[in-house]
């Protein structure tokens, strides 16, 4: 498989050199790339199998068929993604659970101002863009591999996955039993600890580099991580028990871009600390 993708991302950078047409799909076993109308992989591209996290995914519900917490306990669990709160950085998981289904661009006079994103289809571009206001709709597109080709069209729905899978995650936070982590923040050693190859990447060598980090001047809980191909930002969103086993996890933002290239993602993943070690659990939307 690894000799398969290894060779997949020649393959791509030689039609992207050659200026390949929209719609060129190549083929890594199971799995299909097709690029987007300037070449370039889309955003609904991912990282390549081999750079997922080999702890089991945890499986979220984007939007609930009942809209209600699974726990009643941890309403006082912060949530920190200054991204999208426009009023301030933190909120606590009741206000997270009662939000808005709407996304908030920005405020303007005190007021909000809703966000709005188009999306296309994953593989017939001639298919008119729908356009998305809520998290209801942005779940069942999401669902059905829309996504965004532009630069601004990934921004807007990385902004809708953002909000309304916050809202998701929040449903299953409840207060830890036990925690393994030695501080409420995450530090370095946390990073450190975690296995090279829980760490997304993009580079066309078997061997992965381990990212170096740096903790952001300007917010403490946002660190920046570079490899050989990629731009890693991680930012530290909460810590609770997630998964109903009794122990805490933090959950991370992880987003990042390619480096001399616009290949980008965006994904939520729970930190684990346990008797076998640091490692990283990818949340992906069912």
């Amino acid at each position: 498989m690894k000799h398969k993708i290894a060779l997949a991302n020649i393959l791509l950078m030689l039609i992207a050199l050659c200026g390949a047409k929209a719609g060129v799909q190549i083929s890594v076993g199971d799995d299909h790339l097709k690029l987007d109308r300037d070449g370039q992989i889309p955003f609904a591209i991912r990282v390549a199998d081999r750079s997922l996290p080999s702890r089991p995914p945890m499986e979220v519900e984007l939007i609930a068929s009942d809209g209600r917490a699974l726990h009643p306990e941890g309403h006082d669990i912060r949530f920190c993604l200054p991204a999208i709160f426009p009023d301030r950085p933190c909120h606590s998981r009741k206000e997270i659970l009662s939000m808005d289904i709407r996304p908030v661009e920005r405020l303007v006079d005190g007021r909000p101002q809703y966000a709005r994103a188009l999306m296309v289809h994953p593989t017939d571009y001639q298919l008119p863009e729908k356009e998305v206001g809520a998290c209801p709709q942005f779940a069942r597109l999401k669902s059905e591999k829309w996504g965004a080709l532009t630069e601004a069209g990934q921004t807007a729905v990385m902004r809708f996955e953002t909000h309304c899978g916050i809202m998701a995650i929040a449903r299953y936070a409840q207060p830890a039993l036990t925690s393994q982590f030695d501080e409420v923040q995450l530090n370095r050693s946390e990073l450190i600890a975690v296995s090279t190859d829980d760490w997304p990447d993009m580079s066309e060598m078997r061997k992965k580099t381990r990212p170096s980090f740096e903790r952001s001047s300007e917010n403490p809980q946002q660190w920046s991580g570079e490899t050989a191909s990629l731009r890693l930002r991680i930012l530290d969103v909460a810590l609770a028990d997630f998964d109903d086993d009794g122990a805490a996890e933090r959950l991370l933002l992880v987003s990042g871009r390619a480096r001399g290239g616009s290949a980008r993602f965006m994904q939520f993943m729970l930190m684990e600390k346990d008797q076998n070690g640091t490692g990283l659990r990818p949340v992906i939307w069912k």
